[in-house]
C-alpha cells in the first residue's frame, strides 16, 4: 500500500540517534564483555585477535568474490588495463558504433575494434605496456613490433604516423590509430561519452564524431555501412542528443 506524504503529521519526528553505549557501571556493559570473552576464535586478553579475525574474513569474502566473477573477454581486460593506466585512448569504428547500438537494443558486426590515440609518445608507450599487461601481442604490420618497446621506438611511429596492432586469441585484432578521418583527438576528447562493454568502462566517441570520421574517409566499405545502418543509427543519434558543455 502506497501512501501520500501529506497523509501524515511529520513536525514531531526528530532526526534518529544511536543509543548510547552502556557505561561500566551497567550490567549490560559486562555482558558484552563476557559474551565477547567467551567467542570461540577469541583469545582472552588481546585485541589483535579480534582485528585479524575481521581480516581473515574479509580476504576470504573478497577472494571468492573474485573467484566466481565471470572472466573478463580479451577486449574486457583490454579496456580495464588502459583505465587503469589512465591512458588517453577513444573508442572509433564499427567497434565503437557498436557499444553505442548496445544502448537502444541493437549490435553491429565487425571484424576489428579501432582506438583513437592523440601524437604522444609517452601516451602511446603506456598503451602498449596496458596491451601487453592485457596479454596482446603487438604488431607492426606483418612484423611484431620492434624491441625495446621505448620512448624513442614511440617517437618514431607517432612521427611516421603508423598503426600499431595489439592481437589476442579471444579478442578481435584492436587498431592503435591516430587518424580519425580528419578530426582531431582533441576535438573528439572533448566532447567524449562513456561506454560499458564487458561491463568495463570505455572512453568512447560520440556517435556524431563516428559518423563524420565515417563520412570523411567516404571509403565503399563506410558509405554501405551508414546507409544500411541508416535507421539504427538514426535512433542512436537522437538519444545522444548535443555534447554536453565543457569548461
Amino acid at each position: 500500500m502506497r501512501y501520500a506524504v501529506d497523509e501524515f503529521d511529520l513536525s514531531d519526528l526528530k532526526p534518529w540517534k544511536a543509543p548510547p553505549a552502556p557505561r561500566a557501571t551497567d550490567p549490560a556493559f559486562w555482558e558484552n564483555v563476557e559474551r565477547w570473552e567467551a567467542a570461540s576464535w577469541n583469545r582472552s586478553g588481546t585485541e589483535k585477535v579480534w582485528v585479524d579475525r575481521l581480516h581473515e574474513d574479509w580476504a576470504a569474502m573478497v577472494h571468492s568474490f573474485v573467484q566466481d566473477r565471470p572472466a573478463l573477454s580479451g577486449r574486457g581486460r583490454l579496456i580495464r588495463e588502459l583505465q587503469h593506466a589512465q591512458i588517453r585512448y577513444l573508442v572509433i569504428g564499427v567497434g565503437g558504433a557498436d557499444i553505442h547500438a548496445e544502448k537502444v537494443g541493437e549490435r553491429f558486426h565487425t571484424k576489428d575494434f579501432d582506438l583513437f590515440l592523440p601524437r604522444d609518445p609517452a601516451n602511446l608507450l603506456a598503451c602498449w605496456q596496458a596491451c601487453e599487461r592485457a596479454r596482446f601481442e603487438l604488431w607492426s604490420g606483418r612484423e611484431p613490433l620492434d624491441s625495446p618497446r621505448d620512448l624513442w621506438l614511440a617517437r618514431q611511429v607517432v612521427e611516421g604516423s603508423a598503426l600499431t596492432r595489439a592481437q589476442a586469441d579471444d579478442a578481435l585484432p584492436t587498431d592503435l590509430t591516430f587518424v580519425m578521418g580528419r578530426l582531431d583527438f582533441e576535438d573528439v576528447w572533448l566532447r567524449r561519452t562513456w561506454g560499458y562493454p564487458d561491463g568495463v568502462g570505455a572512453e568512447l566517441a560520440r556517435m556524431s564524431d563516428i559518423v563524420e570520421s565515417k563520412r570523411q574517409a567516404d571509403r565503399e566499405k563506410d558509405r554501405e555501412f551508414l546507409a544500411r545502418h541508416r535507421a539504427i543509427i538514426d535512433r542512436i543519434l537522437a538519444d545522444e542528443g548535443p555534447p554536453a558543455a565543457t569548461s
